[in-house]
């Protein structure tokens, strides 16, 4: 049995359509073959002194494991409730 099409053959989407689908992201992509892969990002560090972003870091690798980020509005309603939690 053939999976379910998600796109269209012949529709023009734009960037905001993928948010507005129902899908998951790592389904959207499989669409395009590629794969989705949740996992830390190391950037380079300051050298500057930052008081409490070990624990916003903590919390924040905490949260993410609990949310779906499939949809902006999850992803902004996780950063306001991290930048709650910081201020308490």
């Amino acid at each position: 049995m053939s999976k379910r099409r998600i796109l269209e053959e012949g529709v023009s989407y734009t960037f905001r359509s993928y948010y507005e689908m129902s899908y998951e992201a790592d389904e959207i992509l499989a669409e395009f073959g590629y794969g989705l892969d949740r996992s830390r990002l190391n950037l380079p560090k300051s050298g500057r002194s930052l008081v409490g972003v070990a624990d916003l870091q903590a919390r924040m690798e905490e949260m993410l494991g609990l949310v779906s980020l499939s949809s902006e509005t999850a992803r902004r309603e996780t950063l306001i409730l991290l930048g709650i939690l910081e201020d308490m």
